[in-house]
């Protein structure tokens, strides 16, 4: 055990001295070369690389967030057997840590105080819509008393904006086309002016604090000793989640897309596609082949593969590929990924998974995209089939939050905590079941939500 707990302790350095460097070495890359003033030559040499790019990203990720499932589950499983407690008890020891995707939110937040100081911008951002927001930012810019706020945005997109709705770098990212930046912004600026995210991390950080003391309080000196090892080795842990997250899979998948689109407008002004993300329907010998100037015309394929992807994308794909083992999932995968067959013999009830403590009572509301997320208004319930880090700045606006997907170690779950709103994972069919604009109560709880109307 002592040998498992020191290379736990060299993993949590790790991440901060060697992995999380790297990442940003590679992200950087991405986001400053010129790819468009090279030579198709050089572009056929950087679609090599990327493949091993992307190789070197999993490996990275999977050595950040192995360690961080092994220790966060010692904690929680230790704790379980002093205490008799509960998976959602245990990880209130770490609540309050913060991390970047709570970091995303509260930079919005800033941006949302900036634009209720100026008198016209707040008008502005109040008002604006997804079909609105480039004529709106248009006029953004031509206001000289919006510019501090330009500034602010730009920073933000910066650090926050290569990112999309979920995974994946063939739609483009907030820092091409700030739409839903933007319309999530302006549910800030409509929000009750009390919200301050600083006061609620602080709120958290003491419930932390209790919990920590109440648990010292209640179990035998060697028991306490055995939770507190495992709780300092564990906190350095807490935000690696979603951190990885941010670093790795938003903007080191994300940046690479700079070079694609200057590829997809080499091949157009080739006259082989007509837009340059067209070039995402290619696959990688078929660009190079096009860039080798070996290639007519890829338009066919190009239609060929936007139908057959229009078509997969009006399908729903089933629970799991192939057949589940005897053994069943472990506890431990469990905790991440959630118990998918739970149901409720009551009509008006759902259950799922207990992601986080609380309960509220909302107005259902259904987000199969982030594009909708101009129709989640403060105090809603937002019912999704999953989230990503994209999707936090909506949980200072919801009250609670219902997904299809995860358990209590999952993205929304910890999030959710992180807000300290209610949670309910792994609902079965809630996208489908819940109608939007519906009265539900949540019990994060016990997993409960419950259709009141």
């Amino acid at each position: 055990m002592e040998e498992k707990l020191r290379l736990l302790r060299e993993a949590a350095a790790r991440w901060q001295n060697q992995i999380l460097p790297r990442v940003i070495e590679l992200t950087d890359y991405y986001l400053g070369a010129d790819f468009d003033s090279m030579s198709n030559e050089l572009l056929v040499e950087e679609l090599s690389k990327i493949r091993e790019v992307k190789i070197e990203a999993g490996r990275l990720h999977h050595l950040a967030t192995q360690p961080w499932q092994i220790m966060i589950n010692m904690l929680m499983d230790t704790y379980s057997e002093v205490t008799g407690g509960s998976d959602l008890e245990a990880v209130r020891l770490l609540q309050g840590s913060g991390n970047k995707s709570v970091e995303a939110g509260h930079a919005m937040w800033k941006l949302s105080m900036l634009a209720r100081s100026i008198p016209s911008l707040s008008d502005e951002i109040s008002k604006i819509n997804r079909e609105s927001v480039l004529q709106t930012l248009e006029r953004i810019r031509n206001d000289q008393a919006a510019q501090p706020f330009l500034e602010a945005l730009n920073a933000f997109l910066d650090e926050f904006g290569w990112r999309n709705d979920l995974l994946g770098f063939d739609e483009p990212t907030w820092r091409e086309d700030p739409t839903i930046a933007l319309v999530q912004l302006r549910s800030y600026v409509l929000a009750d002016e009390s919200y301050n995210p600083n006061e609620e991390l602080a709120r958290l950080a003491k419930e932390r604090d209790e919990v920590i003391k109440s648990t010292k309080n209640r179990v035998g000196a060697a028991d306490w000793s055995r939770i507190k090892e495992l709780l300092d080795i564990a906190t350095p842990y807490a935000s690696i989640l979603e951190d990885h997250n941010h670093y790795i899979d938003q903007r080191l998948t994300t940046a690479p897309r700079r070079l694609f689109i200057a590829i997809g407008r080499r091949l157009v002004e080739a006259n082989l596609i007509d837009r340059p993300d067209e070039v995402f329907f290619l696959f990688f010998d078929e660009a190079v082949s096009a860039l080798d100037g070996k290639t007519s015309d890829s338009r066919t394929l190009v239609a060929e593969r936007a139908a057959e992807m229009d078509y997969w994308s009006m399908r729903i794909p089933p629970r799991q590929v192939g057949k589940q083992g005897a053994r069943g999932l472990g506890a431990q995968v469990l905790r991440s990924f959630g118990e998918h067959s739970l149901e409720s013999d009551q009509p008006h009830k759902l259950v799922g998974n207990a992601g986080a403590t609380g309960s509220a009572t909302g107005v259902a509301r259904v987000l199969l995209n982030l594009s909708e997320a101009e129709r989640l208004n403060k105090g809603d319930v937002l019912v999704a089939r999953t989230t990503m880090p994209p999707w936090t700045p909506l949980f200072a606006v919801a009250s609670a939050i219902v997904v299809e997907t995860g358990g209590v170690l999952s993205h929304a779950a910890i999030t959710a905590r992180e807000y300290g709103i209610p949670a309910v994972m792994g609902v079965r069919d809630a996208t489908r079941t819940i109608r939007d604009g519906q009265l539900v109560e949540v019990d994060g709880d016990n997993g409960q939500v419950t259709i009141i109307n």
